[in-house]
């Protein structure tokens, strides 16, 4: 199985992006195989995060279109975002939540994983995905037809 992701090349130049890169290549690197693009709900709502720095990873469930093009928002950790219970322990994945956002593609193809990071919002994500969501399922699906007819 192999992994690939790539950024969208307006990311390139911020300079955060290049910690967060890192941390999403090593998440989805050391993902279960079976949980691409996400690891289920069920697996969230049991287990904490691989990742100290992601949270919920999430598809969207109000855009069709974005559903079909398999985009996921991945919830970032924010100053004061509350991911440890009073004793110190990690919440659950799913508990994970804040409003700075990873928005990324996701779709299988000649026996590869691909990712193609579209977005780090760090603040009000949630928002501005909504506002966007039509360019992100462009730009999407121009990157995925870009790999299957290469």
């Amino acid at each position: 199985m192999q992994i690939i992701i790539e950024m969208h090349p307006r990311l390139s130049g911020d300079a955060d992006m290049q910690e967060i890169y890192s941390e999403f290549c090593w998440y989805k690197e050391n993902s279960n195989p079976s949980e691409h693009a996400a690891p289920t709900r069920h697996t969230q709502e049991q287990y904490e995060g691989l990742s100290s720095l992601f949270g919920r990873d999430r598809f969207d469930k109000i855009s069709k279109d974005a559903s079909a093009e398999d985009i996921q928002h991945l919830h970032v950790r924010q100053e004061h975002s509350v991911w440890e219970n009073s004793h110190g322990d990690a919440l659950v994945q799913w508990a994970c939540t804040s409003d700075s956002y990873l928005i990324y593609a996701y779709f299988y193809h000649a026996q590869q994983h691909r990712y193609y990071l579209l977005e780090f919002f760090r603040d009000r994500g949630h928002n501005l995905y909504q506002a966007r969501v039509e360019s992100f399922i462009q730009e999407a699906q121009a990157y995925r037809i870009s790999i299957q007819n290469h």
